[in-house]
């Protein structure tokens, strides 16, 4: 299953700016439902791809990732970009999940 790049928007479209643990959070939140919609779970994730807009936020962002992937750990490739698609953001994520 290969997940488009979440952003950190809740479900009633509310983005969510500010602290980037937050907005990894929702993100993470967010790959967690499109995944189990689609019969898989963060626990099938074979390769996440993340993009930052700042390199200081990598391990903040690593923080909260943590706790949401277990071991062993997907490969991850992770990317420092000038802007995302919405400018007030500063993480999206997009993943590949193996379907039980």
């Amino acid at each position: 299953m290969f997940a488009s790049g979440q952003i950190p928007r809740e479900a009633d479209g509310t983005i969510i700016t500010g602290d980037v643990k937050d907005q990894t959070t929702q993100v993470m939140e967010n790959l967690s439902a499109v995944l189990e919609e689609s019969g898989s779970s963060l626990d099938n994730v074979v390769k996440s791809t993340v993009f930052l807009t700042d390199t200081d936020d990598f391990g903040d962002f690593n923080e909260v990732y943590s706790e949401y992937m277990s071991e062993p750990y997907p490969s991850r490739s992770a990317f420092i970009v000038a802007s995302l698609a919405r400018t007030e953001i500063d993480v999206e994520v997009e993943v590949i999940a193996k379907i039980d």
